[in-house]
């Protein structure tokens, strides 16, 4: 499987839903917002995924 923005944003919108507030892309980078209680938490499942 290949790991495209597609792929990043449904693995995080399946474990964090509607604590995501938003997503962007610039320059073709993705980025996330999410609310702040939940910074540690995501950044912890994305550094073990």
């Amino acid at each position: 499987m290949s790991l495209t923005h597609e792929t990043i944003k449904e693995t995080l919108a399946a474990q964090f839903g509607d604590k995501i507030l938003g997503w962007e892309e610039s320059y073709g980078m993705l980025s996330f917002t999410i609310q702040h209680d939940h910074n540690l938490k995501a950044l912890t499942f994305l550094n073990t995924t």
